[in-house]
């Protein structure tokens, strides 16, 4: 499936100092658990050990976070992130799997969900046209 890489507006900096736009690969995401589903937007991220998303997910699914492995891991600038990890029903290109996600309290609710190679790339083939589409098999 082919997913149109999405616009954001910047504010020129030092790394882009002429841009005002920049384009993501943002693409739709479905987590199921029982009979609720929550629809959200996630950025598809090949540098990203694990799938993680932030903890309000995990009320609009009905699960208690606690009910997790306690994780922690280390992202950019070597920041260490605690989180739980929990087994949800993922909906992701026409197709429906069950794979880990970290959940986390302290991913703002305003940032990009993340996809990553435990979870999301180790079940499709995925390539980046940029800054045109982004086709997930």
């Amino acid at each position: 499936m082919k997913y149109q890489y999405q616009e954001f507006e910047v504010t020129p900096s030092p790394a882009t100092p002429r841009k005002k736009i920049i384009y993501r690969p943002v693409i739709p995401v479905i987590l199921l658990n029982k009979k609720r589903i929550v629809g959200y937007q996630a950025i598809v991220d090949s540098g990203a050990d694990y799938c993680l998303f932030e903890e309000l997910v995990t009320s609009y699914l009905g699960i208690k976070l606690s009910t997790g492995k306690k994780r922690k891991i280390r992202g950019i600038g070597g920041k260490e992130i605690k989180g739980y990890q929990l087994k949800i029903l993922f909906g992701v290109a026409g197709k429906e799997y069950e794979t880990n996600v970290i959940f986390s309290k302290e991913i703002p609710q305003n940032s990009f969900d993340v996809l990553g190679n435990n979870g999301f790339f180790d079940h499709f083939k995925v390539t980046f046209n940029y800054p045109k589409y982004i086709e997930v098999v």
